[in-house]
């Protein structure tokens, strides 16, 4: 079992023998083979028997993750007319939809190819000359997908390093507001006492200040009937 397997694999419905793998490489390198594990490799080929309309689905093994694509393309050889095809990205990443618009590109560039069809047939059509080229033009459609691939996933970890980046900004963002919030708070509360307090200071200054006038008035008052008593 190989955990951790990344690779590019294009399954073909062949008239004779049914689903078969044509292609498996890894794509950050596309000139070394993949090796998948027997029940992987029979499950992406079982792809093309459980598909019947073109277009991108994904599917999640229990160590595995795939992207696919389902097409078919136009042949002279085959028996409907049409080659049966899937191409998929066998992958760590918990998110195999971020292939989906690179495989469909994929598809695209392999369709493009004038008589693709008779790629599929280099080793039961090996007199005809132009099996050979088709196989090699397929072969180096397939290192241009990868490299494809390979991007996706090197502009997914980008976006996902902003996403973390702009997270972070406004957890720090949040945190220095509360922060500055709290010190705010703080500094109001203690200008609030230290008013609060100047104006008691303040407001009993002035109570024992006209307590002590209104206590000397009284006073002289008191001092001055004694002294008219005096002279009488």
């Amino acid at each position: 079992m190989v955990i951790g397997l990344e690779a590019l694999v294009l399954s073909h419905f062949d008239r004779t023998m049914g689903p078969i793998t044509t292609h498996a490489v890894l794509f950050e390198d596309p000139s070394i083979l993949a090796k998948l594990p027997p029940d992987l490799q029979r499950q992406i080929q079982g792809f093309i028997d459980s598909q019947t309309e073109e277009g991108f689905f994904s599917h999640n093994f229990k160590i595995y993750k795939t992207a696919n694509f389902y097409f078919k393309i136009t042949s002279e050889w085959a028996r409907g007319l049409n080659e049966i095809l899937c191409l998929s990205v066998v992958t760590k990443s918990k998110k195999p939809e971020m292939f989906k618009a690179t495989l469909e590109a994929g598809v695209v560039r392999i369709k493009a190819i004038p008589n693709i069809f008779k790629a599929f047939y280099h080793e039961t059509q090996p007199d005809d000359e132009d099996v050979g080229k088709k196989w090699q033009e397929l072969k180096e459609s397939l290192v241009l997908i990868c490299q494809d691939v390979v991007n996706a996933k090197r502009q997914d970890r980008a976006k996902d390093r902003l996403k973390e980046r702009a997270r972070d900004q406004a957890r720090d963002h949040g945190r220095d507001h509360g922060r500055d919030q709290t010190r705010d708070q703080a500094r109001d509360q203690a200008r609030d006492q230290a008013r609060d307090r100047a104006r008691d200071q303040a407001r009993d200054h002035a109570r024992d200040h006209a307590r002590d006038h209104a206590r000397d008035q009284a006073r002289d008052h008191d001092q001055g009937k004694g002294t008219q008593g005096d002279n009488k």
